[in-house]
């Protein structure tokens, strides 16, 4: 008789995502810089992970037009343009200081990439479906409470085979409506209620806090 096979354990123990982000090769310095200065004064940032697999999926997409919700510290700009492909990308953040701080990083390895900056908010910005319409790839990663809203505005308003890419999607593990109740974890509820309504082809990579991809 067979023994059963020794259960092996989920691979999201203490440390594991440490040592892959250590082990994770960066474009170049300018993404270590990013990453101290954001764990010194606690910016949210998309993992190193979390960043390769967004250039993997621009890199696969090829986009002509890229909308990014939410600037930060240009981190995720940085990995989109460590694709070598020619982009044109627009980017929202209601945060002057934030852009301001992008611009200093993204000018030192910016290549053929083209990056308009916009200090504005970003559920507002998604408010008009005309300009919607213009882009084939759209990144979010702004204001959780927004994102049940913005991903509806924004299948109801872009082309059939646009991209929309998720991050923190599975918001540190608060995934339980029963025990999990503020406003940030009500919305994710809501962005995951949604999601499960339709029948768009998606992926998700528990990468980081997760990213999603959704083909529209």
């Amino acid at each position: 008789m067979a023994k059963n096979k020794k259960e092996l354990g989920s691979i999201f123990q203490e440390g594991v995502e440490q040592w892959i982000d250590k082990r994770l090769v960066r474009p170049s310095s300018i993404f270590h810089e990013m990453e101290m200065l954001a764990e010194k004064e606690f910016i949210p940032i998309l993992s190193p992970q979390a960043g390769a697999v967004l250039a993997f999926l621009v890199k696969t997409a090829k986009p002509n037009n890229v909308l990014e919700l939410g600037t930060g510290l240009g981190y995720s700009i940085a990995w989109m343009v460590s694709t070598g492909l020619e982009l044109n990308i627009t980017t929202v953040d209601r945060n002057e200081t934030s852009i301001e701080r992008a611009k200093t990083y993204l000018t030192k390895i910016q290549n053929q990439t083209k990056i308009d900056y916009i200090n504005g908010d970003c559920l507002e910005f998604v408010q008009d479906s005309n300009r919607n319409s213009e882009y084939d790839f759209v990144f979010v990663d702004c204001d959780k409470v927004t994102y049940p809203e913005i991903l509806m505005k924004l299948i109801s308003s872009m082309k059939k085979n646009s991209i929309l890419v998720f991050d923190n999607v599975l918001w540190h593990g608060r995934l339980n409506p029963e025990i999990h109740t503020r406003p940030s974890d009500k919305a994710i509820h809501e962005f995951w209620n949604y999601i499960d309504s339709l029948t768009n082809e998606r992926i998700l990579f528990p990468a980081g806090d997760g990213i999603l991809q959704i083909v529209l």
